[in-house]
């Protein structure tokens, strides 16, 4: 299915007051949220940054029971006119939650600082300055000027899928890379290690994934580690970084780490545009 598909059919289900089937479908591999609102894609859709997080994290229990309470205020006219209420506030979720504070989304923000052209504007002095008003904008810009996509659209408390039973989870990541490839991106990147097990699996004629570098920088005491690898999808290729250590706890308010992080993936997508330049015109 295409993103479009599954979030018509997963808002369709909830407008007429159903168990999400997809969701019900994975409990054998992971405990999610059936009748709590999903969350497909966060920001801009065209732009030229993809961010791949795992899925949103909340309490099962909580999601289901809070679903009345956060769509209160969609269109519920009809379930097209409701899905409509659920795109606009997912586009629109940063300029919405400008107030709140949230390090997740400030981790982002400082993983992307020294992305060059990336469409994101973050404050100059962040995260090395970090007060209130330059985390929110911080916050604010990344959520809506980057596309947030999720491997799975469902929340968890948390994520953890065996190799075993992974091959459930391909249908998604054909999602992902559909909406991915849909217009033309500067930098994707995937925020867990777990794709890395996902794209050794999908090796078709229609999707070849080739693992090409790997780096890893040491601030901390375990090393951060990316992955760099080379996406084909009907005949169209893009560069993207796995950045494996993303998920880390260890790191999830270490702002400054991050940015060191986000460096090192940046580096690695252009000395890759590099070298694949001076090869073209030396040929």
């Amino acid at each position: 299915m295409t993103l479009d598909q599954r979030i018509e059919k997963d808002l369709t289900e909830l407008y007429e007051g159903k168990e999400i089937t997809c969701a019900k479908e994975l409990q054998s591999v992971l405990e999610v949220s059936t009748k709590g609102l999903p969350q497909h894609f966060v920001g801009d859709r065209n732009a030229k940054t993809v961010f791949v997080q795992l899925n949103p994290g909340k309490n099962v229990k909580m999601a289901d029971e809070d679903f009345k309470k956060v769509t209160a205020n969609y269109d519920r006219t009809n379930a097209a006119s409701f899905i409509k209420s659920y795109i606009n506030e997912k586009t629109n979720f940063g300029n919405i939650d400008a107030k709140r504070k949230d390090s997740f989304d400030e981790k982002q923000a400082a993983f992307l600082k020294h992305f060059e052209d990336s469409g994101i504007d973050i404050p100059a002095s962040f995260p090395e300055e970090k007060t209130e008003a330059l985390c929110l904008q911080a916050k604010e810009n990344v959520l809506m000027q980057k596309c947030q996509l999720e491997l799975l659209p469902y929340c968890s408390p948390r994520f953890y899928v065996s190799r075993q039973k992974a091959n459930a989870l391909i249908p998604y990541v054909e999602t992902l890379l559909d909406e991915i490839f849909r217009v033309k991106r500067k930098y994707v990147i995937f925020g867990s290690a777990i794709f890395a097990d996902l794209f050794k699996k999908m090796q078709s004629e229609n999707i070849k994934v080739e693992f090409l570098k790997e780096d890893e920088i040491h601030p901390v005491k375990n090393p951060l580690k990316a992955q760099l690898v080379k996406i084909t999808k009907d005949g169209k290729s893009v560069n993207a970084v796995i950045v494996r250590s993303f998920p880390r706890q260890d790191i999830g308010r270490a702002y400054n780490v991050m940015a060191e992080y986000g460096k090192l993936c940046f580096e690695l997508l252009k000395k890759t545009k590099f070298e694949k330049s001076k090869l073209v015109n030396k040929q």
